[in-house]
């Protein structure tokens, strides 16, 4: 693969993963769910220990995230074009998450983590797509509820 056309499909791929956490942070589940292939697996074991469709992604999003505010941040990505169609990567990260004090479904008031995303991409005929997707946590730090609330 040519310099020129390496570098264009490292570039489709970061936008992609930026679209990933503006999508979050701003709550656009249906748009999110498109970055994925449809039989993508996505593991987040601090959720479940079963890999998630992007579909049931979208939806814990959704339910868990709805009336709080996230901050996501993707930082040094280290991508590998594997082939024309395919690549690897791993993503730096932090979010932060906050919680409205009159949620009565917020599970605690904020919490601030850090960790990694591993992932493979996919090339379809509309761009490069989210094919598998694995957090790691390296920390994790939640403020508990208020006592009342």
């Amino acid at each position: 693969m040519a310099a020129s056309a390496r570098l264009d499909a490292i570039e489709q791929i970061r936008s992609l993963k930026a679209r990933y956490f503006r999508f979050v942070d701003t709550k656009a589940w249906d748009a999110l769910e498109g970055l994925f292939m449809p039989d993508a697996s996505v593991v987040i074991e601090e959720a479940r220990a079963d890999p998630f469709t992007p579909r049931e992604l979208a939806d814990l999003l959704r339910d868990n995230y709805g009336r709080c505010v996230t901050i996501h941040h993707g930082h040094m990505p280290e991508i590998d074009l594997d082939g024309p169609g395919s690549a690897s990567g791993i993503w730096a990260m932090s979010d932060e998450r906050y919680f409205d004090a009159d949620d009565p479904r917020a599970p605690f008031a904020s919490a601030i983590g850090s960790g990694h995303y591993h992932e493979t991409y996919v090339r379809t005929p509309v761009g490069w797509r989210i094919a598998s997707l694995r957090l790691t946590r390296l920390r994790l730090v939640i403020v508990p509820l208020s006592p009342g609330g």
